[in-house]
């Protein structure tokens, strides 16, 4: 038999080994907190930047949360229910009238038609050719104050017209068409043949002719009651700008800015505006004015994420 002696020295060396146990599950214990401490630091910074891509005020464009997409039944065209859609009908520019006298099988003359085929054709013209005009402006010289006289004339300033300008600067910027595509299509068309760089100075023309135009859709827009102003991130050359937008009952003024802070509506408006802005919750707004009235499309989404979260907001769900 075992004496008590030894059950003590055995009991002993139990407690010594569970303690020494107790002591690295301690140890574990406190590295998985640590760890878990670490982790919800990251998952904390990981929501921070969600939320900067998935709030209210993200637009449905950006969203990942999409509705789910209608599952198609297969069939073309408008769904059930939609209104029929029909073209309306081009003014006509010609006519042709196809007739026959008598009958290619016997020879017998025929009569008034019974049925007549009424058939729409759609065309684009042949291509027509450029006109080259030769402008021929007259000097003087004033024999009686010896003053130099130029005689008064629209001659353009360079070697193009003003809709090769307009067409040039609609391709560019209208349909994106890269330089070299702008000198295909011209050349293409119309038998036009200018350089990339030539498309460029032709762009750059234009911008500086419509600068006066612009400055003064902006003095415009500055006397507005109410105008609605939203912006949008757009990459040009790998770098990214903000599209602003300002519209108004008169008019609608863009700009392409690295800012997405007051400074660029002060630009726009002044630093006194006196009209009420329409936006949505961006800070550049109510760091610039107090007279502001909230998006409804915001609101909408802002009540609805609310009543999603919080049991307390789903009575006052906008609808």
């Amino acid at each position: 038999m075992v004496g008590w002696r030894q059950r003590v020295r055995l009991l002993e060396e139990q407690i010594t080994l569970l303690e020494e146990q107790n002591t690295v599950l301690k140890e574990l214990v406190e590295g998985q907190q640590k760890h878990i401490g670490h982790l919800e630091v990251y998952v904390e910074k990981l929501e921070k930047k969600l939320l900067f891509y998935e709030n209210p005020h993200t637009p449905p464009s950006k969203s990942k949360n999409k509705p789910p997409k209608r599952e198609s039944n297969g069939k073309l065209g408008a769904p059930i229910g939609h209104p029929k859609y029909e073209r309306e009908e081009p003014e006509l520019t010609g006519s042709v009238e196809y007739t026959e006298d008598t009958c290619p099988k016997c020879n017998s003359k025929l009569g008034n038609p019974f049925k007549t085929d009424r058939i729409i054709e759609e065309e684009i013209p042949e291509p027509q050719p450029v006109e080259v005009i030769e402008h021929l402006v007259h000097h003087y010289k004033c024999l009686k104050c010896n003053k130099h006289i130029i005689a008064r004339n629209s001659a353009p300033s360079g070697r193009f017209g003003k809709n090769v300008l307009t067409h040039v600067t609609l391709l560019k910027y209208y349909d994106r068409l890269p330089l070299r595509k702008v000198t295909n299509s011209l050349e293409r068309h119309y038998n036009i043949k200018i350089t990339d760089v030539g498309i460029f100075k032709i762009t750059n023309k234009v911008a500086k002719r419509l600068e006066a135009p612009y400055k003064l859709f902006i003095q415009r827009i500055r006397k507005a009651k109410v105008i609605y102003i939203d912006e949008t991130e757009i990459t040009m050359d790998g770098i990214t700008y903000h599209l602003w937008t300002f519209v108004t009952e008169t008019g609608i003024v863009f700009a392409i800015r690295k800012s997405r802070d007051k400074d660029v509506i002060e630009e726009i408006l002044g630093k006194s505006f006196e009209g009420v802005i329409c936006s949505d919750g961006w800070r550049a707004y109510t760091k610039y004015t107090n007279n502001l009235q909230r998006c409804w499309a915001h609101l909408l989404r802002e009540s609805k994420d609310l009543s999603n979260k919080y049991i307390e907001f789903r009575g006052f769900i906008l609808l």
